[in-house]
């Protein structure tokens, strides 16, 4: 075993104890391996439902988590349950978590009374599962503020964007106007402002190449120096970021990002050791999911709500242990191979340093049996990435196991020979527009040849490969457009999704014509607008030929609408909306599939907003305001809520970008353009 590489977890093995950084692959369980030490946690050291702490970073993984651990405290109760009657456990059951949950720490069958205690902790547990905290990070951290007290914990969140580039400009405008030059543009400042206020121990240096220093050789350890421009323009981004943490504080406003700035500061303080002890009272197992999407902010406030010792001089309690409380058993799950990528700002250096703290104060070890790739697959991977580096030395590709059942793929090429799991291109072309055709055009043949060649064994059986069972992965959202455009002109069909926001697209155009008109029904002009929407479906033509009489009605017809939302809210709209005939008229446009789909998800957005209550047009109009003032607020939000949705699910290649399909599964997944190194990008692989 090599420095980099950690001991395979058992996961019927001893329970963590301090600190536990579990690094994962894609496909190799994490969410599997959280919920079997909560079951565990729970069963044989007796922790309540109230003692788990949970956190992850999306409301989607929040609520698988929370279900998970749920469905399996279930399925163990069930288990110890057929044990009890069975009186052995032989047979019944492969789980290995399960098989562990009626043995003691010798491995040995534990006795009848043992085994009616942690049944009835289950059972408990079950029965109490609500009071687990389960929640994303700014779940956590507004609890870490409500422990704080002060209204300041229920400041509503919103953005401060709009805010911060009205500061921008005037600045600009009193001091760049004339002759000064300015530093830096406002966009360029705008990034860095932001920046700063996310990470506010983040700071300007320039890298000196000119000078490498005693260290020459070694690009990680030239000088960084502050150049005068650069001087200037920090001295800029201070000011600005200064003005607006004044006007958070003056206007009570909280954005996503502060939310977390503002737990981390409370911590650190002296007034946070109250809280920490609070915390630590409360929790005994805290697990940190997606932990390499976490930064340097993020991991310092874990680190010292649960893991530090009493460090800031703090006088220690009466039986002699530190006021904060011993430190509280914490699991971080992560892949660090994704932090290179900074997705939601992930730092690797945060990673990095979790990694150290493991080595040096706990254990460090990796989930190593792949549940969704086929042998062969992860063969062809280890062939290709085995003894690279990803971002940093301590961070090196680790090979897998795969599951037993995927030890033989499923996936043939009918009347020839065995398909290479894992497949190269290259192309003989230069010029990114000219390689590009090139990669369609192969792309395009290739699933071609697939759907009337491959197959895959469903129950025996080897059946034709599916349109739906092939995945194409492109960068962009132009390249995701492009690919699904070129294959359904062949006849393929394809369906696109992208990162960009449903905000942003015609659907929440139309939505907001049509909540103006809500707003102000005896308005003739905003009727007339929302009259060319889908919702009513006028063309120009008609609208300009609109009698009074029919005008009458239209402004009649919308304030109808208007009643239903605020006597039934968003469902009974919908009901009206739909019972128009709305549907119909949208997909009669060549892209209606597309815009259907944008309509009922930002309807969706609007209902969860108001949870379905009634509500005014106005109160309406100023929710949909602030969702497009706080459109990626947070990357988390951005992908996870407002990213348009795959516009079909039937039996269509999905075309997705790398970021939209992260933890989606395909049998064949095609990567047309991974060859194009992302703008600005600097990173690189290096052997080690």
């Amino acid at each position: 075993m090599t420095d980099h590489e950690y001991e395979a977890f058992d996961l019927a093995g001893p329970l963590p104890t301090g600190i536990t950084l579990l690094q994962a692959s894609a496909g190799t369980g994490k969410t599997f391996a959280l919920a079997a030490l909560a079951v565990r946690s729970i069963a044989e050291l007796g922790l309540s439902a109230s003692e788990l702490c949970v956190v992850t970073f999306t409301e989607a993984a929040t609520s698988e988590l929370r279900g998970r651990i749920r469905e399996r405290i279930a399925e163990a109760i069930a288990h110890l349950e057929v044990v009890a009657l069975a009186d052995s456990d032989a047979a019944i059951t492969t789980d290995p978590v399960l098989i562990a949950l009626g043995r003691g720490a010798d491995g040995q069958p534990i006795d009848s009374a043992e085994h009616l205690l942690r049944l009835a902790r289950l059972r408990t547990a079950l029965d109490e599962f609500d009071t687990a905290t389960i929640s994303t990070i700014h779940g956590f951290c507004s609890r870490v503020l409500a422990i704080a007290g002060g209204a300041s914990a229920d400041t509503p969140i919103s953005s401060d964007t709009e805010h911060i580039v009205e500061l921008i400009n005037d600045l600009f405008v009193s001091r760049f106007s004339g002759e000064t030059p300015a530093p830096v543009t406002p966009a360029q400042l705008l990034t860095a402002v932001e920046t700063r206020l996310k990470l506010p121990d983040a700071r300007l240096y320039r890298w000196d190449a000119a000078d490498p220093g005693p260290n020459a050789g070694d690009n990680k350890r030239k000088p960084f120096i502050r150049s005068a421009l650069i001087a200037t323009a920090a001295d800029l981004i201070d000011e600005v970021v200064e003005l607006v943490l004044e006007q958070r504080t003056d206007q009570r406003r909280r954005t996503y990002d502060s939310l977390i700035t503002d737990a981390r500061a409370h911590i650190a303080s002296t007034d946070g050791v109250g809280t920490i002890a609070s915390l630590r009272a409360r929790f005994s197992l805290v697990m940190i999911d997606e932990f390499q999407d976490t930064d340097q902010v993020q991991w310092s406030m874990f680190r010292s709500a649960f893991l530090d010792n009493n460090s800031r001089g703090i006088v220690s309690g009466v039986n002699g242990s530190p006021v904060t409380g011993p430190p509280v058993t914490t699991v971080l799950v992560g892949d660090p191979k994704q932090s290179i990528y900074r997705f939601r700002s992930a730092e690797l250096s945060a990673y990095l340093g979790a990694l150290e703290y493991a080595r040096a104060n706990g254990r460090v070890f990796s989930l190593r049996v792949n549940w969704r790739s086929d042998r062969t697959v992860l063969n062809g991977l280890d062939h290709l990435f085995g003894g690279l580096a990803f971002g940093d030395p301590r961070i090196v590709f680790e090979s897998v196991e795969a599951a037993p059942d995927h030890e033989v793929s499923p996936f043939a090429i009918s009347g020839g020979s065995a398909p290479a799991a894992v497949e190269i291109r290259t192309i003989g072309v230069s010029g990114a527009p000219a390689a590009r055709t090139v990669a369609f055009a192969d792309l395009v043949a290739e699933v071609i040849r697939l759907l009337n060649t491959a197959t895959i064994e469903r129950d025996g059986i080897a059946e034709p490969l599916r349109p739906s069972e092939i995945g194409v992965l492109v960068r962009s959202n132009a390249d995701a457009s492009r690919c699904a455009r070129a294959l359904n002109e062949v006849g393929v069909p394809a369906a696109s999704s992208s990162n960009d926001s449903v905000l942003g697209s015609i659907a929440a155009r139309h939505w907001r014509w049509l909540i103006d008109a809500l707003v102000r029904p005896s308005s003739a002009s905003l009727v007339r607008t929302a009259a060319t929407t889908w919702f009513i479906g006028l063309d120009g033509h008609s609208i300009a030929a609109l009698s009074d009489e029919r005008l009458s009605e239209l402004i009649e017809q919308v304030r109808g609408w208007a009643t239903d939302l605020t006597e039934g809210g968003l469902p009974r709209l919908m009901a009206s909306l739909r019972a128009g005939g709305l549907a119909g008229r949208v997909l009669a446009a060549p892209s209606g599939e597309r815009d259907l789909t944008d309509l009922e998800h930002i309807a969706e957005l609007l209902q969860s907003a108001t949870s379905g209550r009634p509500v005014s047009p106005a109160a309406l109009s100023d929710l949909l305001t602030g969702m497009s003032a706080g459109a990626g607020d947070t990357e988390a939000e951005s992908t996870e809520l407002l990213g348009r949705r795959i516009d079909r699910d039937d039996d269509t290649v999905k075309v997705l970008t790398l970021h939209k399909a992260k933890g989606l599964e395909f049998p064949v997944v095609l990567c047309p353009t991974l060859w194009a190194a992302p703008r600005g990008s600097r990173g690189s692989l290096k052997h080690g």
